[in-house]
């Protein structure tokens, strides 16, 4: 834990000012009101024009007159309110007139001031047993638009029996909440979407103080921790997520969790704002990040053009700014639009893959910058197409093509193959329209419309089966792979290929047209990586054995690959 020195009156005030007028200022601690010199302090900020709100056990509003002067000084009170019970409080705090005390002090705020009052409610095993009581409690204070209630997980919670209680029985403490949120604005912190009703509130950016240098005291982060599971990767509220306390045993997610689940974007625009002749080099002393001071700079990228700078902005509400960054920064999966069309139909053409300048690479502030990128000389997707060719070439037998569309540009392999008499290929998809197309190409494949969970074959009939750019399509993960291990023979072999996101960077005005032109068709349920893949298949416990992996890194293009082997289960 990180024990920040009491600074003194000047000390403190001195800090204060450093920091940029209408920002939002929190004192907590312990308790702020420990400090005899907490008023003066209150007083002076406000002359700062700063918005500050102050996180207490509320006693110190038992007294009116306080009260009323605190309310000139502050925007807002954070409430601590530990147990809707006398003697419970009493037993956690230790202070026999603490409970009155706090809750007549709540009920002075909300009768003598119009701040904006946040009442944070643990959710422990005892108190979420009582939140009949809280509700009791809050009925006597009418409700009023600047006051709501946060019920939050503490971060000293991380018993794993304890945490494993309330959410099993979470179902039936929602309908009391649910009770409680028609009088008053109730929100969760640090809980999933899919358990809150979506009224989530995220600690680590609601607290987090990323410039340290204005920190009056730098800001230990006790949020609890958290995980995603393979069933938050298929979530359409995966982006505003943090998932689930990292107790929770992973058996019984699928069982707590209830995934939004539906179609999705899997890229996204970087598009052209901006021209600079030039821009400072990298390379020399670099002054790049000072010039460009964004709030989310992983939503920029430069590149250079014939000695301009090019500066390009996203506005995608499809990821989050996790999911930006990794893109942008570590996969690296950034790419740039050279064609005159606006819709790209040859990937190895049509794009050039950038990468970031190599100063920029090893900077440390290369996450608080849109950072310079170049482009590359390699053929984006040339290595991963050379390979899926080669390991057509070498088929035999039985084959079985998932969403069988693509196998079009592999059309000269397989119709070779078939004329010798060497597979014997079956394609299911069902776009109706792909299936056509694909017939015209390899007349004498046997094509089938259906999805691989609804597909009837018999068992362990093929040698091969395919999944180019279709597993995250699939609506039923686990319904697909058991469809997949049925139809499969024991030493047979699975290729799957898949892409991850991406962006283009393209003209403003290209962007724009596209947008207006057409409503975009999302197909991607998920958009997995081949490391979620392999996850995924040994959490499972399927039947295969790893042969191929070329996953997803920075230098490669989006596309991965994965080759099973089908083994006999023992």
């Amino acid at each position: 834990m990180q024990v920040c020195k009491e600074s003194s009156f000047e000390d403190f005030l001195n800090k204060l000012k450093r920091i940029p007028s209408d920002s939002n200022i929190i004192l907590s601690g312990g308790e702020p009101f420990v400090r005899k010199d907490i008023l003066s302090i209150l007083e002076n900020i406000s002359r700062l024009n700063l918005k500050t709100f102050i996180s207490t056990n509320g006693r110190i509003f038992f007294y009116k007159d306080l009260t009323r002067r605190l309310s000139k000084s502050v925007s807002g009170v954070i409430y601590s309110l530990f147990l809707p019970d006398e003697k419970l409080y009493y037993k956690i705090t230790g202070t026999k007139e603490g409970f009155n005390q706090s809750y007549t002090g709540l009920y002075n705020i909300v009768k003598l001031s119009d701040l904006i009052v946040e009442i944070r409610y643990p959710l422990t095993e005892e108190t979420i047993r009582r939140i009949d009581e809280l509700l009791k409690l809050m009925d006597k204070i009418k409700t009023r638009k600047n006051l709501y209630i946060v019920l939050f997980l503490p971060s000293v919670m991380n018993n794993r029996k304890s945490i494993e209680n309330i959410f099993k029985n979470w179902s039936e403490y929602y309908k009391i909440i649910l009770r409680l949120k028609r009088s008053f604005k109730v929100y969760f912190e640090d809980l999933p979407v899919c358990l809150s009703g979506g009224e989530v509130i995220d600690s680590r950016k609601r607290f987090d103080i990323e410039d340290s240098e204005s920190a009056v005291c730098p800001f230990v982060n006790n949020t609890i921790e958290t995980k995603k599971s393979l069933e938050c990767s298929e979530c359409l509220d995966d982006r505003i997520c943090r998932g689930v306390p990292l107790s929770i045993p992973d058996a019984i997610l699928p069982e707590i969790l209830k995934p939004s689940k539906g179609v999705r974007s899997n890229s996204f625009d970087y598009m052209l704002i901006r021209e600079y002749d030039q821009i400072p080099s990298p390379e020399r002393p670099c002054t790049v990040y000072k010039m460009f001071k964004f709030d989310e700079p992983e939503r920029y990228v430069l590149i250079r053009d014939n000695k301009k700078s090019q500066l390009y902005y996203t506005d995608t509400e499809s990821f989050s700014s996790d999911e930006i960054r990794e893109t942008k920064l570590t996969r690296q999966q950034l790419y740039l639009d050279v064609s005159k069309k606006d819709a790209l139909d040859d990937f190895q053409k049509d794009i050039l893959q950038l990468q970031t300048n190599k100063y920029c690479s090893s900077c440390e502030y290369i996450k608080k910058c849109p950072a310079f990128f170049e482009r590359t000389e390699d053929i984006p997707f040339e290595r991963e197409e050379r390979w899926i060719r080669q390991e057509i070439k070498r088929l035999v037998g039985r084959v079985l093509d998932i969403g069988c569309g693509d196998m079009r540009f592999y059309k000269d392999i397989i119709n070779d193959l078939l004329k010798r008499e060497i597979i014997e290929y079956y394609g299911i998809d069902v776009d109706e329209k792909a299936l056509e197309r694909l017939k015209s190409d390899i007349p004498k494949a046997k094509i089938i419309k259906s999805t691989i969970e609804d597909f009837k074959f018999q068992t362990g009939y093929f040698d091969y089966i395919f999944s180019l750019r279709s597993l995250n399509h699939f609506y039923d993960m686990k319904r697909a792979f058991d469809k997949i291990c049925d139809l499969l023979r024991n030493s047979g072999m699975v290729i799957i290929a898949d892409t991850v996101v991406f962006a283009l960077l393209r003209h403003y005005d290209k962007v724009l047209k596209v947008r207006r032109s057409k409503r975009p068709v999302f197909e991607h349920y998920r958009n997995w990586s081949s490391e979620q893949l392999i996850e995924f298949l040994r959490e499972n416990n399927y039947p295969f054995k790893l042969d191929t992996h070329k996953p997803v890194r920075n230098g490669t293009s989006n596309q991965w690959i994965v080759k099973l082997m089908k083994i006999e289960r023992v």
